[in-house]
């Protein structure tokens, strides 16, 4: 039943043009169910028999989805049954899904011989290269295309990081679509509620790797494009958007704790996302104390 069920969702995903791009989002849901109802150590059964499953009814593009999401609903099924935290699901479901993410990136330049990002980003290059050829001959300041074209080249140093960041996209979406359903289900019992954004709170661990990544970028410099500069750009851009994460929570955190309105909270946030420029820097400082010295902790006891 499961694997009919999800036979059917990738037939909706890949052959209805606009109810697909709802239904895909539906993928991981019947691995959810499936594990709450039964052992985990079935899982490996039904994950193989849906990749056939996906690669019958797909092809490629079926299988490249189903090693995405099936793992992805397997994972945050297991992570429910074992009674996490919404976070903590979050968490462990962005794991499997950018390992997903990742693997199916490999498979698709290895069995499709195409570089998806490398080719969208390409073609975006030669419309700016034209644009800018027209603009010059008219005569027009192009310094703006110049700035556009050098930013797409610094996109491709963080392809790891996009491949990240939307497997963490997708665990979020699973977890938001997937509760309510498993409520509606009679799995309520599994599902722990979000803790208000305040209360989110990184691992200590992240702030060492954090400080690690400062120290090898302060005293060793890289060659531009090289494998260790891809490798440290990237990890660089992740903990710091971590470290902004967590300095946004400990300023919605001050603002609760000094009983400021909610609009007033959220103002706060537009103004520091429209001059993020100069504040970025401030809010990220702002998570690495609170990772550091607790200071939620310390204005409690106060």
């Amino acid at each position: 039943m499961t694997t009919g069920l999800f036979a059917v969702l990738l037939l909706i995903a890949l052959y209805m043009p606009f109810i697909g791009l709802l239904a895909i989002w539906f993928l991981p849901l019947p691995f959810i169910v499936f594990v709450l109802r039964n052992q985990i150590r079935f899982a490996f059964y039904i994950w193989g028999a849906s990749l056939l499953v996906g690669l019958l009814i797909g092809s490629i593009p079926g299988l490249l989805l189903a090693c995405i999401f099936v793992s992805g609903g397997l994972v945050v099924g297991e992570l429910y049954r074992r009674r996490r935290s919404a976070f903590g699901v979050l968490l462990g479901g962005s794991l499997a899904y950018t390992a997903g993410v990742i693997v199916t990136f490999i498979l698709s330049i290895v069995l499709l011989d195409s570089n998806i990002l490398s080719n969208g980003l390409d073609m975006m290059k030669q419309a700016i290269e034209r644009t800018e050829q027209v603009t010059a001959s008219l005569g027009e300041d192009t310094a703006k295309l110049e700035a556009m074209s050098q930013t797409l080249d610094q996109f491709r140093y963080l392809a790891p990081s996009f491949l990240v960041f939307l497997g963490v996209a997708y665990a979020l979406i699973t977890q938001l679509i997937a509760a309510p359903i498993l409520k509606r289900l009679r799995l309520g019992k599994y599902v722990e509620s979000w803790v208000p954004f305040r209360e989110w709170r990184l691992p200590r661990s992240f702030l060492w790797y954090y400080l690690a990544i400062l120290l090898i970028g302060f005293f060793q410099s890289f060659t531009t494009g090289s494998p260790w500069f891809i490798v440290y750009y990237n990890l660089i851009v992740i903990l710091e958007i971590a470290m902004l994460v967590q300095g946004f929570s400990f300023l919605f955190f001050i603002m609760h704790w000094k009983k400021v309105k909610r609009w007033i909270s959220i103002a706060v946030m537009a103004v520091v996302l429209i001059f993020w420029v100069f504040l970025m820097p401030f809010v990220r400082i702002l998570g690495v104390l609170d990772l550091g010295f607790d200071l939620r902790e310390r204005l409690r006891s106060s």
